[in-house]
């Protein structure tokens, strides 16, 4: 009897601790890609670092190059309670492969939409009052039903142990005007069995109601975080030719080795993007860019400037419901269809001899669909009208694409 009465006082000592630690926004990772700002469709798809879950890869099919890419942010994996927030927290990794020529880079991206960012510390701080009213006086209304359910428990339940328990809440309930938690009981199912199946119903009913306007007020604040964002990307790549090593050879005997050079292309590049809303963002990047035309022996760098631009918007919901799914609660993901346009632009610093394939200046715009099936799965068709002057002609040309995207936000 005095065991259990010990084991009694210690779960009620457990339940006073919870008080202060359970009515805490939680903090998730948020799905940043939803509207569909991959605005490097074409000429710097392998070296973009515009992209912003733990894991995004890019599997895209076109008519000339396809491309398998990419871009892990080792630090999204980890859980997002983290502490001592900084820029660092969103470096980022890029591996991508085109056309035989591989890619490695690397990328830090400031997102104020990060809950522990400045201005999401002070979204919180404007929102936390408010919460916690409306909070409590949640808490309150159940706290009251939970009041009568174990008064009504008490004449049903004739187990001296059992009501004596029901009877030390109830005595918490009204010493704690704020609000009370239950939480997670240690009794043996086989023999407390009837106090175990009592209490593991009565905590997953009071959860599942808490739980309810937790999330509630959660998506508002994750909606605050989102909203009107900004991230502001800066990073670079380097690129090497397919054969990296090996015996030096010249195959057109024009004393020259073919497989001098190791290094396609080097670049920095400095992108913002914009979350102006759930349905509508914006991106716009610069690039600079020494490259090679190919690996044989002689081949000076050559400077090339460009840029890329994108805006995306939500067209359709394909589900309805999708405000009672766990992606949107968690993350804010929608699936949904997206429309956007693209625009990239290179231009050749060099004379025309000295650039690659002749060609001096390249601008592509892509009109595209993109279907967001799920958190992770997304897929996009687009189709790049390609604008080029190469040597004394200018070309337009056509040819669809279609990509297929892997993306995990983070550790939730």
């Amino acid at each position: 009897m005095e065991f259990k009465s010990l084991k009694i006082g210690i779960i009620l000592f457990m339940f006073i601790q919870t008080i202060n630690a359970q009515h805490k926004l939680k903090r998730a990772h948020l799905y940043n890609s939803y509207t569909g700002l991959n605005a490097d469709t074409d000429l710097f798809n392998d070296i973009s670092l515009n992209s912003f879950e733990a894991i995004s890869t890019n599997i895209q099919f076109s008519k000339n190059n396809d491309l398998q890419k990419i871009v892990v942010v080792p630090m999204k994996l980890r859980s997002p309670n983290y502490e001592n927030y900084n820029f660092l927290f969103n470096t980022k990794l890029n591996l991508a492969q085109k056309g035989g020529i591989t890619t490695f880079g690397i990328g830090f991206t400031f997102d104020n939409s990060i809950a522990e960012s400045k201005r999401g510390i002070k979204i919180l701080e404007k929102i936390n009052p408010n919460f916690n009213e409306s909070y409590l006086n949640k808490k309150r209304i159940l706290d009251k039903k939970l009041k009568k359910k174990l008064t009504e428990d008490l004449i049903k339940y004739k187990d001296t142990l059992l009501v004596n328990l029901i009877e030390k809440v109830l005595n918490k309930l009204e010493e704690n005007k704020d609000g009370f938690f239950l939480e997670d009981l240690f009794f043996d199912p086989i023999n407390d069995s009837q106090k175990y199946t009592y209490y593991k119903n009565l905590k997953q009913s009071y959860d599942k109601s808490t739980k309810a306007f937790l999330d509630y007020l959660s998506i508002d604040y994750y909606k605050k975080l989102m909203e009107n964002s900004t991230k502001i990307t800066f990073g670079g790549n380097i690129s090497f030719f397919e054969i990296l090593g090996g015996d030096k050879i010249d195959l057109d005997n024009d004393g020259l080795i073919d497989n001098a050079e190791n290094i396609k292309q080097k670049n920095l590049s400095l992108g913002i993007t914009r979350i102006e809303s759930e349905k509508l963002g914006w991106s716009f990047t610069g690039y600079y860019l020494q490259k090679r035309s190919s690996p044989k022996s002689g081949e000076k760098f050559n400077d090339y400037y460009g840029f890329s631009a994108a805006v995306g918007q939500r067209i359709f919901i394909l589900n309805k419901e999708y405000k009672k799914t766990k992606e949107y609660i968690e993350g804010l993901f929608i699936s949904s269809i997206h429309a956007g346009l693209s625009f990239e632009y290179l231009k050749c610093n060099e004379s025309i001899a000295k650039c690659e394939n002749g060609i001096s200046k390249k601008s592509i715009i892509t009109p595209y669909i993109e279907l967001k099936i799920s958190p992770k799965n997304q897929f996009r068709i687009g189709i790049p009208i390609t604008n080029q002057k190469q040597l004394d002609n200018s070309q337009s040309l056509i040819g669809p694409f279609l990509q297929y995207r892997l993306n995990i936000a983070g550790s939730n």
